[in-house]
């Protein structure tokens, strides 16, 4: 926002020319960079007469400070830097993100959602297995008690026999 728009011979080159500045940097007359202590405030500020005066008597010389396309960086207009900035960030945040718009969801987070997903499904299958295994062993030990309790009862009903005919 305040770096000044390079190629541009016979007009503003600086949003301070025209009134308008960070609390960071500030253009003075003589071309040299004023750096305020208040840099964390993010607004911007705005001389009304400045910039009215500018836009009136340099329309077109304000309309490239901000528009000027180029494909160098430093020579494009401070819009031109925030649209393209802008739509970097929104296609990193969409490549990571994803949208709600497309079909096909390859997006970074949508691949990990599928991936923890498809772990969660092999877990579950995995607990399955585990707590079938459980049922099988826990009804093999009911039966083999109940055999037990059967020869108890039958021993117990034998010694009973050998003890009562005495």
């Amino acid at each position: 926002m305040y770096s000044q728009v390079k190629g541009i011979t016979d007009g503003f080159k600086h949003l301070s020319e025209i009134g308008i500045s960070t609390s960071l940097a500030v253009y003075g007359s003589d071309n040299k960079l004023i750096i305020s202590q208040d840099y964390l405030s993010g607004k911007l500020t705005i001389k009304e007469d400045e910039l009215r005066t500018a836009i009136e008597a340099n329309p077109d010389k304000v309309m490239d400070l901000f528009t000027k396309s180029s494909e160098v960086w430093e020579e494009k207009g401070v819009a031109a830097r925030v649209y393209e900035t802008l739509g970097n960030a929104i296609k990193r945040l969409t490549d990571i993100a994803g949208t709600s718009a497309s079909l096909v969801d390859n997006s970074f987070v949508s691949k990990q959602i599928r991936t923890l997903n498809e772990q969660i499904e092999l877990e579950e299958r995995r607990l399955q297995m585990v707590e079938d295994r459980y049922w099988r062993q826990f009804t093999a030990l009911e039966k083999a008690i109940n055999q037990l309790n059967a020869q108890s009862a039958w021993l117990m009903s034998q010694f009973n026999m050998v003890m009562g005919g005495r």
